[in-house]
């Protein structure tokens, strides 16, 4: 999966509710081994298949703010997503711009959630929220 890498927090879109896990080792372009860390099976590895992996979240820069997305996944199998904006202080000598955000709508999958949850925070910089 494109820009997923070692060490980052993922879905494991098996079981029911759906569990945190955190890539271990990267098998090529096909799977991924990763240990959960919610769930019944929190401490287990698996090799998986890209295709049951979602991101939890990401990372960007936009216009010299920095912007989080995490995925929040809901009872019903959709997905919101929440975050953060930040920007460093102009003279670097106190404390950073932050705010939170948090989207309310519904997507059928994570990653339309955090492409949904960028374009929010996007928006919020430019001043349309």
């Amino acid at each position: 999966m494109a820009g997923t890498k070692v060490g980052d927090v993922v879905w494991y879109l098996v079981d029911e509710p759906r569990q945190q896990g955190k890539i271990t080792r990267i098998n090529g372009s096909t799977h991924a081994t990763i240990r959960l860390v919610t769930g019944p099976q929190a401490g287990q590895e698996f090799e998986a298949p890209w295709g049951i992996i979602q991101p939890l979240e990401r990372r960007e820069s936009y216009r010299g703010y920095a912007i989080e997305v995490a995925v929040q996944g809901l009872e019903d199998g959709a997905f919101t997503a929440v975050g953060f904006i930040r920007k460093p202080h102009p003279f670097g000598n106190g404390l950073p711009f932050e705010t939170s955000f948090a989207t309310t709508e519904r997507h059928p999958t994570a990653d339309a959630a955090i492409e949904a949850g960028s374009g929010f925070a996007k928006k919020k910089i430019d001043g349309g929220q």
